[in-house]
Parts: C-alpha cells; structure tokens; sequence
C-alpha cells in the first residue's frame, strides 16, 4: 500500500504541474487569471485541510513557533505559484517544473550555515552541478527559438520561492513543536488563500481586455483536490519510507513524467542544451536529497 502512495505521489506531482501549464497557457498576459486560479485551489486545500484537521486531531495547540514559519511558508508558496505560473505561460512546462525542484538549493546551502548540519563532499557536487544545469538550461544568445530572458527571470524566481518553501519548513522541522505538521498546513492554506483574495481586486482593475475567469475554474478545482491529497500524502511517506527510497523515487520520477508529458503533451522542444539540463539538474537534486 505504502508503494502505491509513493506512485500517486509522483503522478500527482506531474498532473498539477500540467493543469498548471494547460491554464498558463490560455492568456499568459492576464496576472488577474493567476490570482483567481489560486484563489480557487488554495482556497479548497484550505477548506478541505481545516476538515479533515477537525475531524481527527483538532485545533488544540497552535504555537507561535508553528504560526510564524507557516506565514512565512504562505507568502514564499504564493510568489512562487506566481512566478511558476508566470514561467510556464512563457516558457516550457518541463524545464519551469525543474526550476521549481532547483529550489533545493537554498535549504541545502542554508543547512550547514544556520542548522549545524554537515556539508558533505555530495552535497557540495550536487550545487555544483545545479550552477551547470541552470548554465545549460538558457541560450540567451540564441536566435527566435532559444529560451526568452523573461522565461529565465520568472524561472530563477521560481527557484528562490521555492527554496524559501523548504527553508521554512525546514525552520519549522527543527522548531520545539515540529508535530504540528496539520496545523502548520491548516495556517499556510488559510493564509495562501488569503493573499490572492486580497490581491485578485487589483489585478483585476488593472485588466484591459475582458478576463474568462470560468474558463479556467475546473482546472482551479482540480488543483486544489491535488494538492490536498499529494500534501497529505507526502507527510505519510515522509514518516513511513527511508530517505533513501521515498526521495529518489519521488524526485527523479516526477522529473522524468515530466519530461516525457512536456514532449509528448505539451509538443514542447527537447534539444541537446535541455537534455543537459535535465540531466545535471537530476543528479543535483538526487545527491542534495541524500546525501
């Protein structure tokens, strides 16, 4: 059974990044599409997460310590839904979805610097071969097919909100009250949804052009159902499976899904500097996770 959650948890992955891509996609110009679509979908994960919260362990503790680093978590996961959101309308789903992964790079660093945590040889080659994968990922110099600069901006920030989503959990993880795991998601949801209510009023004056908001609600629905169960379903393979199994499955088999949705989806360009990418941004993420 237990494997059977580590497979959902890797197609799970890969189908909300492409739900993602397929509403991106529709009118990349429109920022008030973003903030709806995450309005919907976090708004749901949070109404779902509060439930099932209440129905098995409650709201009987809830510690400054939990609340501080889920705001924090909250603000850095609704920049980077944005610039993820952002990168994908602009550029392709595969390598946007691998930014996003990169992320790891800020924990890892952040790890021996602030948490005491040794810095080992592998995790010192797993940034370096980061720095390659992300040299390789971008041809700014090319001609009318290469990579935009734009594409790249939204994807490096992508990549730094994302590192600040594992910073903050990781703040969390080594905090005196770590068990309040539900509790945390429960407040980062709530506030998630929050921020994109507040911001949606504005970027939506700011339209020119009329806004199909519904065209994009199922997709928004769907996302919200996903992440609920790929959240909760995380945190039971997180306690139950050794790093060594649970990470290199659930990373490497969701880049890999990825990539062949992206090609064989999406119809999205595979050259030899992709590749590349793909294949150095791979190995980095495995030997941070490991090791």
């Amino acid at each position: 059974m237990i494997y059977l959650l580590l497979v959902a948890s890797v197609v799970l992955a890969v189908v909300k990044s492409a739900f993602v891509k397929q509403y991106s996609s529709v009118a990349p110009d429109q920022n008030s599409r973003i903030f709806f679509f995450n309005l919907v979908a976090f708004g749901l994960a949070a109404v779902a997460q509060l439930v099932i919260q209440l129905v098995t362990t409650g709201f009987s503790t809830l510690s400054l310590w939990t609340l501080l680093p889920a705001a924090g978590y909250a603000v850095s996961c609704y920049l980077m839904q944005l610039f993820l959101m952002k990168s994908m309308a602009t550029g392709p789903m595969g390598l946007s979805s691998l930014f996003c992964m990169y992320g790891l790079i800020i924990p890892a660093v952040a790890g021996p610097i602030f948490f005491s945590e040794g810095f080992s040889i592998w995790k010192g080659l797993g940034v370096l071969l980061m720095l390659v994968a992300i040299f390789f990922s971008v041809d700014l110099k090319g001609e009318k097919t290469a990579t935009s600069k734009k594409w790249f901006l939204f994807a490096l920030l992508t990549l730094l909100f994302s590192g600040m989503v594992g910073l903050f959990e990781k703040i969390h993880q080594t905090g005196p009250d770590r068990a309040e795991i539900p509790t945390f998601l429960s407040c980062a949801f709530l506030l998630i949804f929050l921020l994109n209510l507040c911001t949606f009023p504005f970027a939506k004056k700011r339209e020119k052009s009329p806004v199909a908001y519904k065209a994009g609600l199922l997709f928004a629905l769907l996302t919200g159902l996903v992440i609920i169960f790929y959240n909760r379903i995380n945190l039971t393979l997180a306690g139950k499976l050794p790093t060594m199994i649970y990470y290199p499955i659930s990373s490497g088999g969701a880049v890999l899904l990825t990539i062949l949705a992206s090609i064989f989806i999406f119809r999205e360009p595979f050259k030899k500097r992709t590749i590349l990418s793909f294949a150095f941004g791979t190995a980095s993420i495995l030997l941070l996770g490991l090791f």
